[in-house]
């Protein structure tokens, strides 16, 4: 059953139930961080990438399991698993993207074409298709303690840039995108088989909001994940999309206009 309100993407506030600086390479151009190693560095291939990358998900996937509560901080568990990885081949986040930009007001730009990308193409593209196919919208019952609780707003809100606009991007559009990207020795069939997976785990890890919101969730992983590399590896650009797509859902639960 759909409903008549406006779609939507959901809001996800995680998965619940020196440093190198960009700079300019022209006149009026960005640089931004282009996600290749640091001299001396040793980024894993092959399996030990894949080992890297399942070692992450786990460490996400599993603390749930153990205590319900341990969900809460999933992307705090899997960003330290993953800064682990990355200082032990000589990297830091920096060479994956998250470093401060020459032209901040760039990135924010980038970053809200990107947001404007991901409101189309859900509106106009998914969240249609989606009721064609009968699935409706996404599950956000766990939310619906959201609207008119301003306190529950506010502090949701804080949680979902923490654990999921800087959390999920890190882990997801960061780390697994680039170790998955080196399973394969084909640096093209690698980041292709890297985007697609990355997207299937990101939209696996919102299964509590059902169906529809595995694939919504997942089609957001591909869209940010191919706006991040159109960035030029600048993990902000995500990251700040991210962070105002859950703001403006969550807003909208809150005055009473998400889905039912």
């Amino acid at each position: 059953m759909t409903s008549d309100r406006p779609n939507r993407p959901a809001p996800d506030t995680g998965s619940l139930p020196g440093t190198p600086r960009a700079s300019p390479s022209g006149p009026g151009s960005l640089r931004v961080p282009d996600g290749g190693p640091p001299p001396g560095a040793q980024p894993p291939t092959g399996v030990r990438a894949g080992a890297e990358a399942l070692a992450v998900i786990l460490t996400v996937t599993v603390p749930p399991f153990i205590a319900p509560a341990l969900g809460l901080f999933s992307a705090v568990f899997g960003v330290a698993a993953a800064t682990l990885f990355l200082a032990r081949s000589g990297q830091s986040w920096a060479s994956l993207g998250l470093a401060r930009p020459a032209r901040p007001w760039a990135t924010l730009g980038q970053s809200m074409v990107l947001y404007g990308a991901v409101l189309v193409l859900v509106t106009g593209v998914l969240q249609p298709a989606l009721n064609a196919l009968g699935l409706g919208a996404p599950d956000v019952s766990a939310f619906g303690g959201v609207e008119g609780d301003t306190a529950s707003w506010l502090m949701l809100l804080a949680f979902s840039w923490v654990m999921a606009a800087f959390g999920e991007e890190m882990i997801a559009r960061g780390f697994l995108l680039d170790r998955l990207a080196r399973l394969i020795p084909s640096a093209r069939g690698g980041l292709v088989l890297a985007l697609v997976l990355q997207a299937a785990l990101f939209g696996a890890a919102h299964a509590y909001q059902g169906p529809a919101g595995v694939i919504l969730t997942g089609f957001l992983g591909l869209v940010f994940a191919i706006g991040y590399l159109l960035a030029g590896r600048n993990l902000l650009v995500p990251i700040l999309a991210h962070g105002v797509t859950n703001t403006v859902s969550l807003t909208a639960l809150y005055l009473g206009l998400g889905p039912a």
